[in-house]
């Protein structure tokens, strides 16, 4: 239990620091909605593009500039969701059907089964997700949810991982961080 309070702890306090890497930078900034009120929201700049997303209220977000990943984990540290932001050059980008995302899903979790799949939407932009789970051990079996979104310069996954019984608990948290995305491409100089 201390470990999960710690974890916590450093986790809070990388959330509000602004991070640099190069041309990668997470930026904590207020949004205004007019049906909540006022949210804490990211924008992430990686190269020339800015994503802003709203996480889960409440969550802790950690950004590794190294593997261009932002990680969201829930106050109770019951459910993680990541986002990876992947740059490909048009012509090494790979078709985005769902039988290469299947594949690529089984590669990366050659032990899972997929029990469903369905269009998804960010940055309104179609994507194609996924619902699997696994077989941690014996007695623990991982939920997780998996949502890959094309955009004009590569693509991005969203991933969401809990236990099998708290799956339907998260199910909105994802999809509200999904809806909440806009992608804008910065201007070059000259």
């Amino acid at each position: 239990m201390k470990a999960k309070w710690l974890c916590l702890v450093w986790l809070a306090a990388l959330a509000g620091q602004r991070v640099e890497a190069g041309e990668s930078q997470l930026v904590r900034e207020a949004v205004t909605i007019p049906e909540r009120g006022t949210v804490t929201g990211y924008a992430l700049w990686l190269d020339e593009t800015k994503f802003s997303f709203i996480p889960p209220p409440n969550w802790s977000v950690k950004y590794d500039p190294a593997k261009r990943t932002a990680t969201f984990l829930s106050p109770g540290l019951e459910a993680g969701i990541t986002l990876k932001f992947a740059f490909e050059k048009a012509e090494s980008s790979p078709e985005r059907n769902p039988d290469t995302l299947r594949e690529q899903l089984r590669a990366r979790y050659p032990d899972a089964r997929i029990t469903g799949q369905f269009k998804c939407f960010a940055a309104g932009k179609e994507g194609l997700a996924f619902d699997f789970e696994r077989k941690l051990d014996k007695q623990v079996r991982a939920a997780f949810r998996l949502a890959f979104i094309a955009f004009t310069d590569g693509a991005i996954e969203c991933e969401m991982k809990t236990s099998s019984a708290n799956r339907a608990g998260y199910h909105q948290a994802f999809g509200n961080l999904l809806n909440s995305f806009r992608i804008e491409q910065r201007r070059r100089d000259g």
